[in-house]
């Protein structure tokens, strides 16, 4: 895995000469840091929510960041080609492109730095305008229709926008209009009502990955058979290749991989020789059955085998215990009271360690959290108070800065007696080892992450859905697979080690545990929109 992500750096590079100006130099290539290590309880965590092993999850996530990148640029520099980036079941990188005048030298960019391309039907600006379209039309619904609206979405991977309506009498009767007609309406479960930490969204459940037709059969055309090579030495996170041989040997059609537990998927063509390859990295240690199903070509039918084998568990993966800066500090993830001036309070969960504009200690939460939000900043401004042994205990704040629209976000600045124990740049669990942040990230479809919250602790998931408008609050928002639980909100969503975004809502809050949810759903804010807001706020590396 490493050593393709190695590859695809350089081709980027050779990429970036095509995306920059004619005079443009590239820079020299910083040498990679070690991998961090990351604490046994989301090592845990990874390993029981996503079926990876730690190295798997840090690199998936680095490749989602070169690919948000890369991306980046692709959209400045080809708008009307640009269709989205996202990494599929496999984790694959994908650039959709849309037909235009700049298609054909944005494939050369994308495949130059080692990216797939996808063709897609519209372009992300195309999308956009489309979004833009149904909120103003959402937006002039009367109330009683609007409250059956829980968002819409812009669905990257499906290249359309997806439009959510709660499953109840009046959103089954919701009609749209003719010039509405690419709104692709899902039915979702009937909301509840928003509740300090985490209200409710309607969620997509995800599916595993694409099973395989049968293969092609016809009476009158050649059996084919299909062979797999013995599969030795399997361990978790170890690369192992696949080999498939087809006979008759000759060129043409394809061989798909896949094993029975869900998580693996690829393709391979049929070469010359009969035979299909392609790299495998085990998650799942125990007994696995590998599939093998050959297409069938013009005058040869298709063909499927199987082995069964067993996987090795991985080495005890490398982990670490932070020691805090103080036995006191306070870090990520710690829950506490937003108390207004009138003595309300609303328990939630600090995201992430920050300095303001004038480098004074900062923390960021979710805007919702303070209940006054409009005297933020002022002598009226609610209080953050920490919490010990689930009691409200010394107050360490005051938000300087609260907001539900059109970011979720809360800014707190520390006073100057507790600065120094918000003086770390780590985020934990209740209870749990800390991780160290060591950057921002940008969210990308299929780009695994980690939320931190003080009911849930550690759970991992993947990012479903960027560029969401919730109706009529929440714009520019991002959702994963998470089940989050009331007080979640204002918790950390990193991707690797990087701050990615706060949590400020969820399909389950109400539900109580996490042990039932099916198709949970966590909505986060951005942290990059959040920092573009607050001119001088970074997130604490160090």
């Amino acid at each position: 895995m490493r050593r393709t992500r190695a590859r695809r750096a350089a081709m980027i590079g050779t990429a970036a000469l095509l995306l920059a100006a004619p005079c443009a130099t590239l820079a020299q290539a910083e040498p990679t840091p070690p991998a961090p290590a990351l604490p046994e309880d989301l090592v845990a965590a990874i390993q029981r929510d996503l079926r990876l092993s730690p190295e798997q999850y840090l690199d998936r996530a680095q490749t989602g960041q070169e690919l948000a990148t890369f991306a980046d640029t692709l959209r400045g520099k080809f708008p009307t080609a640009f269709a989205g980036a996202w990494l599929d079941k496999t984790s694959t990188p994908l650039v959709g492109l849309a037909d235009g005048p700049d298609k054909a030298a944005a494939r050369t960019a994308v495949e130059a730095a080692g990216f797939k391309v996808k063709d897609q039907s519209r372009s992300e600006n195309a999308l956009r305008d489309l979004l833009g379209q149904v909120n103003s039309w959402t937006q002039q619904l009367p109330a009683p229709l609007t409250g059956q609206i829980n968002g819409a979405k812009i669905d990257t991977v499906k290249n359309d926008i997806a439009l959510e309506v709660q499953d109840t009498a009046v959103g089954q009767g919701l009609q749209l209009p003719n010039f509405l007609n690419f709104v692709r309406v899902a039915q979702v479960p009937g909301g509840s009502s928003d509740l300090p930490g985490l209200g409710s969204l309607g969620s997509f459940g995800s599916s595993g990955p694409t099973k395989p037709t049968d293969p092609t059969t016809d009476p009158t055309d050649p059996a084919s058979t299909i062979t797999l090579d013995p599969i030795k030495g399997a361990t978790v996170e170890k690369m192992i290749t696949l080999k498939a041989k087809v006979t008759p040997a000759a060129a043409g059609g394809t061989v798909v991989f896949e094993d029975d537990k869900n998580t693996y998927h690829e393709e391979a063509t049929v070469g010359a020789d009969g035979t299909a390859t392609q790299e495998w990295y085990p998650s799942i240690a125990g007994k696995v059955t590998i599939k093998a199903t050959f297409s069938g070509r013009d005058g040869v039918t298709g063909s499927t085998t199987t082995q069964q084998i067993t996987v090795a568990g991985p080495p005890k993966p490398t982990t670490t215990k932070p020691k805090p800066p103080a036995a006191n500090a306070i870090m990520g993830g710690d829950v506490y009271d937003a108390v207004d001036v009138s003595g309300g309070s609303r328990r939630c969960t600090l995201g992430f360690n920050a300095t303001d504009a004038s480098g004074h200690a900062a923390v960021i939460s979710a805007g919702h959290c303070d209940a006054n939000p409009d005297a933020a900043g002022t002598d009226d401004a609610s209080i953050g108070h920490e919490v010990v042994d689930g009691v409200s205990g010394d107050r360490f704040g005051t938000f300087t800065n609260a907001s539900q629209r059109p970011l979720d976000y809360a800014v707190i600045k520390i006073d100057d007696g507790v600065a120094k124990r918000f003086e770390n740049n780590y985020v934990r669990a209740p209870g749990q080892a800390p991780v160290a942040i060591t950057g921002t990230a940008v969210p990308v479809v299929g780009m695994p992450v980690c939320m931190s919250g003080m009911v849930t602790g550690y759970h991992c998931g993947t990012v479903e859905f960027v560029d969401i408008m919730n109706i009529p609050i929440f714009p520019s928002r991002f959702t994963v697979s998470i089940c989050g639980l009331s007080g979640d909100s204002g918790g950390a969503v990193l991707s690797g080690t990087k701050a990615l975004g706060i949590t400020v809502r969820s399909n389950k809050a109400v539900e109580g545990t996490c042990d039932s949810a099916t198709a949970p759903e966590v909505t986060a804010t951005p942290i990059t929109n959040i920092l573009s807001a607050n001119p001088g706020l970074k997130i604490r590396t160090n």
